[in-house]
């Protein structure tokens, strides 16, 4: 008999609590974006690839320039949300990794109307933006320890898996992993406790093995 498939269901390790804040925008460079990237298809937009989260703070930073410049001019945008968007995006000096992601919604009569339940009939209100803007939720201390430890006992699951056969038959290059917050920690236990492959001095995360060395099981 041969092991053809092994299907696995995990929760993450431990990490950090995940944090939120939305905010209404309606500046025509945000609908720009929107555009950009098609967000008018659906209604809704996920920006998490580095050049677009690049975009996103570009023009955040451009905004509380101009509100600088002229407080109470025609931008309509928060200051103070906008400034948490900017410090947030700013961490780490680099986009990297999944721990930050900006959502958009198109509403078409505002963001305020509809949750409101405001009749668009009554009077013109202008289309908005919620922007929703998640990060955190990172791997603590504890979390790679859990992952190792979860890739060893993957290895051993299944008879013959002390050694070269069993679940680790074939499985260098072939995994397959749904759900990209759980894809870095994943990638962790079975590079480091499934494959018994050890990091290179200095390398501090596996994901990068796991988005290039990785296939989709056949």
């Amino acid at each position: 008999m041969e092991l053809r498939r092994v299907i696995a269901i995990i929760r993450h390790g431990d990490r950090t609590p995940k944090q939120k804040m939305k905010m209404e925008v309606k500046h025509p460079r945000f609908f720009a974006l929107f555009e950009k990237h098609g967000g008018y298809k659906t209604g809704k937009l996920k920006l998490k690839r580095p050049e677009q989260l690049q975009e996103v703070l570009d023009i955040t930073r451009l905004l509380l320039a101009e509100l600088e410049k002229e407080p109470g001019g025609e931008i309509e945008e928060k200051t103070g949300k906008l400034e948490q968007l900017k410090s947030v995006l700013e961490m780490y000096g680099h986009f990297s990794g999944i721990n930050r992601k900006v959502q958009l919604t198109y509403y078409p009569h505002g963001v305020k109307a509809s949750n409101e339940g405001q009749d668009p009939q009554s009077e013109a209100l202008a289309p908005s933006l919620l922007l929703v803007l998640k990060w955190n939720g990172e791997l603590t201390l504890a979390g790679p320890v859990q992952t190792e430890k979860l890739g060893r006992a993957f290895r051993c699951m299944y008879p013959g898996g002390q050694g070269p056969s069993g679940c680790r038959r074939g499985a260098d290059t072939h995994f397959s992993v749904n759900g990209e917050e759980c894809q870095h920690e994943w990638a962790t236990g079975q590079r480091w406790g499934f494959l018994e492959q050890l990091p290179a001095p200095g390398e501090g995360s596996a994901a990068p093995y796991f988005t290039a060395g990785c296939a989709l099981w056949p």
